[in-house]
């Protein structure tokens, strides 16, 4: 037998990275489709990140109410003169008076 076997070169390719690795018969270098490999793995690992962004966000969003909420009702004048009379804001000279201006 002897020491140099070309079967063996041919089988793990001149790389030597093992089958599939290296230049191989169809006329360019193997490991994931060969020259394509490169763009393919980046296509695929863009999409990966995609994927990975996407589910957290639907995660935070799943956890929030994105329902509106109601404005307050808006109160009339008279009623913030009163509510600011009841909390000693206003002297009853100024309450009075005021109330006459707005019509109440």
């Amino acid at each position: 037998m002897s020491a140099f076997n070309p079967g063996i070169l041919a089988a793990w390719g001149h790389a030597g990275g093992g089958p599939g690795w290296g230049w191989n018969m169809m006329g360019g270098w193997g490991g994931w489709g060969g020259w394509m490999g490169g763009p393919f793995m980046i296509l695929i690992w863009v999409l990966v990140i995609l994927a990975v962004i996407y589910g957290v966000r639907a995660l935070v969003r799943s956890g929030r109410d994105d329902r509106p909420v109601p404005a307050p009702p808006r109160r009339s004048a008279l009623e913030l003169l009163e509510e600011r009379y009841a909390r000693g804001e206003l002297e009853r000279e100024q309450y009075l008076a005021m109330r006459r201006d707005l019509g109440g």
